[in-house]
């Protein structure tokens, strides 16, 4: 199992701390994090200088993620680079968010959206994403997104992809199945035979004081957690995954995070420990 951490929560942690970059990866090292999260923009600047300061403090990237507009542009010729991105930083995946389309009125009718025009166009361009990147060794990914705009918000909608998109895998998000009132663990079963990445998410239903919260369609106010500290059954899915004998990546993610190096060693302090118990 490789436990990442997302670059930006590193790069939000220089900021609240008042670190460098290189010192909080460091310090990332030291909680028991082996890898990034990277979003494409966050590696395109400086990728000699940037990849240079990840291998110095012994920290790879797992998988590189980008939004795109698919549903209305299927023949976006983006997700090459993002496919390059990932090969010149020597990535396991990538995470395509293939785009948005309009709202429900219901937003709980996204469980049951599919088949769209643009869900087809995202899924005619997937194809060819998927077709390119096995050529490099890339893993192809999509997520469970916590936006009722994305028509990939719950676990009826990925299984209608994997069913249109030969070689697709699933980069299973454990906290944005509550924004679409799925339970994760139904979900987990649902999906666990297409999974390759895991986001870990956990989520609060009281926040620090400012924190602003994501609104579910049912409108619970979800607040960032550590990862074992909130109301998600983060512990079962993690006790499932290695008896099914995973060994990909688990992406620790809590962005919104007040104390976001504190919640980095919590969140890998946790994990390890169930992990290795």
């Amino acid at each position: 199992m490789k436990l990442a951490i997302f670059y930006d929560h590193v790069l939000e942690a220089s900021e609240q701390r008042g670190l460098s970059v290189r010192e909080v990866l460091k310090r990332a090292k030291s909680f028991g994090y082996d890898a990034l999260e990277c979003s494409m923009e966050s590696l395109s600047a400086n990728p000699e200088l940037t990849r240079e300061m990840f291998d110095s403090v012994g920290m790879s990237v797992a998988g590189v993620y980008k939004y795109f507009n698919l549903g209305n542009d299927p023949l976006d010729d983006g997700p090459a680079g993002l496919i390059n991105t990932a090969v010149y930083y020597r990535a396991d995946s990538i995470l395509v968010n293939p785009g948005f389309v309009s709202r429900e009125v219901d937003e709980r009718a996204m469980t049951r959206r599919v088949g769209s025009s643009q869900m087809r166009n995202m899924a005619y361009a997937m194809k060819n994403i998927v077709q390119y990147a096995a050529k490099w060794g890339i893993e192809v990914t999509m997520e469970d997104l916590d936006d009722a705009a994305a028509p990939y918000a719950s676990d009826v909608q990925l299984e209608w992809f994997l069913q249109n998109v030969p070689g697709l895998k699933i980069c299973f998000d454990t906290g944005n199945f509550m924004y679409a009132d799925v339970d994760e663990r139904e979900a987990f079963i649902r999906l666990r035979n297409n999974i390759c990445h895991l986001h870990l998410k956990d989520r609060a239903l009281h926040g620090a004081p400012g924190e602003e919260p994501k609104v579910s369609v049912t409108g619970v106010n979800m607040f960032s957690a550590p990862v074992g500290s909130g109301i998600l059954h983060i512990r079962e899915i993690l006790e499932e995954l290695k008896a099914m004998g995973y060994d990909g990546t688990l992406g620790v993610e809590h962005f919104g995070a007040p104390d976001m190096l504190g919640y980095m060693e919590k969140s890998a302090q946790y994990v390890r420990r169930i992990w290795n118990s």
